[in-house]
């Protein structure tokens, strides 16, 4: 028996529109997941964050009030007063000057020669006067010695004007003998220029032991300073005679004029 031959089945063969087609469906289908899934992150990473509350502005601490000042006390209204008269001295003026150095040396000339001198302010001019004197008959005298120097001096008056002293209850005893003092140093220099020396340096004395004893109030270094000064003065003028014993009362005198008018009101 010839051999038979045995046909075996094929196995059939897929066509080609088949894979095509499946190949643009899972194109298609890739594309649109990535369209979605682009979409989906595009989304997320723009979204619109809502704005952030706005920081609250930093407020400043308060500033410490101030210490406040103690309260001042009011001035305290004087407790009383005393009343210092007007009194009038005579000089001689020697001069009147435009150029102060020239006042400055004939002042110093003329206490060089034991007169009291001092320089007075007139306007543009620098007034030059010797001596002091309570009775203007000794002003005369002076001018009448300077006129035989070829000077033509004038005899004027330096007024010392009225006030009063007001003071608080600690310093009454001060301006009370101040008062006191301004009356008896007047009639004591008075007295010196008659001629009483002895009595007017007593009184003096007197009046320095009493100012030494006022309690420490008001100026009273300076009183007390100022009384020995005049004493000194008047003492110069005991252990003196004639122009030179006119000399020393004189410069007493002036001591006088300048305290009283520097005595603030």
């Amino acid at each position: 028996m010839a051999g038979r031959r045995v046909h075996r089945p094929e196995p059939k063969r897929r066509g080609g529109a088949g894979c095509l087609m499946q190949f643009l469906v899972a194109a298609v289908c890739a594309v649109a997941l990535g369209y979605f899934f682009g979409s989906y992150l595009f989304q997320q990473t723009t979204a619109v964050k809502p704005p952030a509350p706005p920081a609250q502005a930093t407020q400043p601490a308060p500033a410490a009030p101030a210490p406040e000042e103690p309260p001042q006390a009011a001035p305290q209204p004087a407790a009383g007063k005393v009343s210092l008269p007007e009194l009038t001295v005579f000089q001689v003026q020697l001069g009147a000057f435009s150029q102060r150095a020239n006042a400055a040396r004939l002042v110093a000339a003329i206490e060089k020669q034991g007169w009291p001198a001092e320089e007075v302010a007139a306007g543009n001019l620098t007034q030059v006067r010797a001596g002091s004197f309570f009775g203007r008959q000794r002003a005369e005298a002076l001018k009448d010695r300077y006129t035989e120097d070829q000077l033509r001096p004038v005899v004027v008056t330096k007024v010392l004007a009225a006030k009063d002293l007001n003071y608080q209850a600690e310093d009454k005893a001060y301006c009370e003998f101040v008062q006191a003092a301004a009356g008896g140093l007047a009639e004591a220099l008075v007295a010196a220029e008659e001629g009483q020396i002895s009595e007017a340096r007593a009184q003096l004395k007197a009046m320095v032991t009493a100012a030494e004893k006022l309690p420490e109030a008001g100026a009273k270094a300076e009183l007390v300073e100022f009384l020995r000064r005049v004493e000194a003065d008047l003492g110069q003028a005991a252990q003196a005679s004639g122009v030179r014993r006119e000399q020393a009362v004189s410069r007493a005198l002036a001591e006088f004029a300048r305290w009283y008018a520097g005595l603030a009101g």
